[in-house]
């Protein structure tokens, strides 16, 4: 699971295909579920606190 593109791609193989163990299974979709709530949230936390410094760094006089 430590190699960056090849890990997501065999997550897909074995949460959807049919050869894999079924603890296997269980793991690769866990992982991915976790792994896109992961994403949501820093996507949502993100946007919110880059515009929380932007409206503190925009009554401070802007950026200079």
């Amino acid at each position: 699971m430590c190699v960056p593109i090849l890990n997501i791609i065999l997550l897909f193989v074995w949460s959807f295909g049919s050869s894999a163990n079924l603890n296997k299974k269980n793991f690769a979709r866990a992982s991915l579920i976790l792994g896109a709530i992961g994403l949501i949230l820093s996507i949502v936390f993100g946007a919110a606190l880059s515009s929380i410094i932007g409206e503190l760094l925009g009554g401070m006089g802007g950026y200079y």
